[in-house]
């Protein structure tokens, strides 16, 4: 994983450790509903030709240099 310099004080999502201005850090994206065939699960959804929409979130988190080494 590339770690960078945060010019900003941060918070590590992984162990809660406070990573001061100046520190590495990385980031890791998680992907919140929806799967990656969305069009594959959305007859499962259909109810009397009605389609639910599953919608895909994706966030970063901010992770400490050392929880970024062990992944």
């Amino acid at each position: 994983m590339k770690l960078k310099r945060t010019r900003k004080e941060r918070t590590c999502k992984e162990c809660g450790a406070h990573i001061a201005k100046g520190d590495l850090y990385g980031q890791r994206t998680i992907t919140i509903g929806g799967g990656k065939s969305d069009e594959d699960s959305l007859s499962d959804y259909a109810i009397e030709n009605k389609a639910i929409v599953i919608e895909r979130l994706v966030v970063k988190q901010d992770i400490c240099h050392r929880c970024a080494e062990q992944h």
